[in-house]
């Protein structure tokens, strides 16, 4: 993990098969006035995961940074997450209602269903796939890359479980991120939007999942509106 600036906290949650450093440029950003700590999610980054049994989830990765911010001393802190990573900050509002000042979720879903159809196939298959393909291989290196790539589908095909009545217990305020073009479907955002009491909807005309780093302006305007607003309130 690394951490930049002072102020009130905002822990930050990467996207799928990426790291930290994905988050790099709105963590600069952020920590002009705020305490911005990153993280690699397990399995992530320079996170190693030393036994891969078992499916990775939304929920675990909530509670790997449940542990971090016990270990680091930070009581509350504001959640910023894309992708899964915004799957991970909506399970932490979730679990640990105590902790949180306030989620912003960038194309995140509720539930598998939430994703476009063609590309959860496409994991579905990739978890297959690796599934098979690991149990011919035995050199370290590249079992590890298999089962990196089949928890990384798991993640996405078995996770996150946010239900309607899940997602109706978060006390914060949610601010909901989503491309027009992106690979969660509009209506499930819409849906999740009606679900959150506290929540505020911005679907951003065009754009698609990976908008979030090639459009950061559009993004990181009402994330800092967002995060300004409710540091107030607090």
């Amino acid at each position: 993990y690394e951490i930049y600036g002072e102020g009130i906290p905002v822990f930050m949650f990467h996207g799928n098969g990426g790291s930290h450093r994905d988050m790099h440029e709105y963590a600069y950003k952020l920590s002009e006035k705020y305490k911005v700590v990153l993280m690699d999610s397990r399995g992530h980054g320079r996170s190693v995961v030393e036994n891969w049994g078992g499916k990775f989830t939304a929920a675990e990765m909530a509670e790997d940074a449940k542990k971090l911010m016990d270990y680091i001393g930070i009581k509350k802190a504001f959640l910023l997450g894309f992708s899964d990573g915004a799957n991970t900050a909506l399970e932490f509002a979730v679990k640990y209602p105590q902790n949180t000042l306030g989620v912003v979720s960038v194309s995140g879903n509720a539930l598998p269903s939430g994703v476009w159809r063609p590309f959860l196939l496409y994991m579905k298959i990739q978890f297959f796939i690796t599934n098979i393909l690991k149990k011919f291989v035995f050199k370290n290196k590249t079992l590890y890359r298999l089962e990196q790539s089949r928890n990384f589908a798991s993640l996405i095909i078995n996770s996150p479980s946010l239900t309607a009545e899940r997602l109706k217990k978060i006390q914060s305020s949610v601010l909901l991120i989503a491309g027009t073009w992106d690979i969660i479907k509009i209506r499930h955002t819409k849906w999740m939007a009606r679900q959150i009491p506290q929540s505020r909807l911005i679907l951003i005309k065009h754009g698609t999942h990976c908008g979030f780093f090639y459009n950061r302006k559009k993004y990181i305007e009402p994330i800092i509106k967002f995060f300004d607003e409710k540091s107030n309130y607090e």
